[in-house]
């Protein structure tokens, strides 16, 4: 059984303001068994296909893994250099 934990780490951002491109980092936290196996952003997560978050986000069909990836790619590209 595994559980996966996206938090969203809190930035300095107004609410009249949309997210982008300001938006705060995102990181993956991935427990097994009660034990941390994976702690990243999701791009360098989804880069390796090895990890156990990029096999769950194959999970999800080509298309829904495909457009996960995008989005976390695109959001790696708007934050970088903000972490």
């Amino acid at each position: 059984m595994w559980l996966l934990l996206a938090l969203r780490v809190h930035g300095d951002r107004s609410s009249t303001s949309p997210c982008l491109p300001r938006c705060p980092p995102v990181q993956v936290l991935v427990m097994e068994q009660g034990e941390l196996m994976e702690y990243d952003a999701p791009a360098t997560l989804l880069a390796n296909r090895s990890t156990m978050f990029s096999k769950l986000v194959d999970k999800t069909g080509a298309a829904a893994a495909a457009a996960l990836r995008k989005m976390a790619d695109d959001h790696f590209a708007n934050t970088r250099g903000r972490h």
